[in-house]
């Protein structure tokens, strides 16, 4: 059987690392709005 992208530890590695980009620098500007979150851009 041959691995799949999906199935290996690197792409397990760049799934986690982007999950926690995602929780530091974009979830907390969701509560802002789409407009907000895009002027907050440059900080």
């Amino acid at each position: 059987m041959t691995a799949t992208v999906e199935d290996t530890p690197e792409h397990e590695l760049l799934r986690d690392q982007i999950a926690r980009l995602n929780a530091k620098e974009v979830e907390p500007h969701r509560a802002n709005g789409p407009a907000q979150a895009l002027l907050n851009t440059n900080q």
